[in-house]
């Protein structure tokens, strides 16, 4: 004979734990071991209007004085960090080949601390956005010319410069994400601190850099890693949270 079973849920209680999917290793760069990754030219990087460019970074020292670190640069458009006498700054930039549109903010990214970085360009507006651990700040305008993306040949380079061997990035990044359209502040605060899946509308690039240097769009605008930077399990977030149910708080009879 078949029993009947009954189930009755007293109570739930949820627990917290990471998710399977969740944020392992970033990629930690010696500067002075002239490290970097970077990736071939190609249509889905060279972006000629809107873009939006994400990243995780934590320096493990400051650029000297009048010294520049690349986070990201693809010569038509960059994202550095760098010292003017003394002064930190971050700086963005994007050139049409002729003219330029720049902003930068005085800002120190502590050495050992790790930081968001997201910055958003409406190209036609010259409406240009900078956000730290997803909050918008006031920056300074420099050049406003540039009315488009130049559309050039030279490589994705991370954590250096893309069109000769110098000033190169000392510290850990992670989740680089390159975007042909330009982020809400909405789109970037309800995601900067978790994993995308890498088929959302509008990435170009993605770089989760878990152990691994593979671009995790269709793209595949895989990065090279030159003088053999190492992974580190050290990163600015875990994952998001999946909720379970207590095992004492289902009753069964039969």
């Amino acid at each position: 004979m078949k029993k009947i079973i009954s189930i009755i849920i007293l109570g739930v209680i949820f627990f917290a734990f990471p998710a399977m999917a969740a944020n392992t290793y970033s990629l930690d760069l010696e500067k002075d071991s002239s490290q970097y990754g970077y990736a071939g030219d190609s249509e889905s990087l060279s972006i000629t209007s809107d873009i939006s460019i994400e990243t995780w970074v934590k320096p493990e020292s400051q650029p000297g004085t009048n010294v520049e670190a690349r986070i990201i640069d693809k010569l038509s458009y960059l994202l550095d960090y760098y010292d003017d006498a003394g002064t930190k700054y971050i700086y963005l930039f994007y050139t049409d080949g002729v003219n330029y549109t720049t902003r930068t903010i005085a800002s120190t990214l502590t050495a050992g601390t790790w930081y968001h970085l997201a910055m958003t360009t409406d190209v036609l507006a010259k409406d240009v956005h900078l956000y730290i651990n997803g909050v918008d700040q006031s920056l300074t305008t420099g050049s406003n010319a540039a009315t488009s993306i130049q559309n050039t040949d030279a490589i994705l380079s991370i954590g250096r410069q893309s069109s000769d061997a110098v000033r190169y990035f000392d510290g850990l990044i992670d989740e680089v994400r390159i975007w042909n359209d330009v982020r809400s502040e909405a789109e970037i605060q309800a995601n900067y601190q978790k994993e995308l899946v890498g088929d959302e509308a509008g990435l170009a690039a993605y770089y989760k850099l878990n152990n691994s240097a593979l671009d995790e769009t269709a793209n595949n605008n895989d990065l090279t890693l030159v003088n053999s930077p190492v992974y580190s399990t050290d990163v600015p977030f875990v994952g998001e949270e999946a909720a379970v149910i207590k095992d004492e708080d289902i009753i069964i009879f039969e």
